[in-house]
């Protein structure tokens, strides 16, 4: 039987990045945690993707906050790249989610 890749390593294999494309990202919080849907966290997460667009790093174009994960619709621009431009938004929204004891894990990008 083939040994098969796990975790991070098997998320990044086969991805790339490419400018002007649109990504349509899900990242979700640790297990059994809620609350990405209050008001405070959205306008952070709204404001975070604003700077990053203002950093011609993406182009944002939707937003959909659940209580446990988001959806983000992105384009990347400038030669930036998928997982720096996820890196962060992860890293800017994690002071503000550490202070309601909330962590985010994983995303999927299609």
């Amino acid at each position: 039987m083939r040994d098969l890749l796990r975790g991070h390593a098997a998320l990044r294999k086969g991805r790339w990045s490419e400018n002007n494309c649109m990504y349509f990202l899900t990242i979700c919080l640790e297990k059994e945690n809620f609350g990405l849907d209050a008001k405070e966290i959205f306008n952070s997460s709204l404001s975070i993707l604003i700077n990053l667009e203002s950093e011609s790093c993406i182009r944002f174009h939707a937003i959909i906050h659940m209580p446990d994960h988001l959806h983000l619709l992105i384009e990347l621009e400038n030669h930036a790249e998928l997982s720096e431009s996820i890196r962060l938004y992860k890293g800017r929204m994690t002071p503000i989610l550490r202070g309601k004891k909330l962590k985010m894990v994983s995303f999927t990008a299609d």
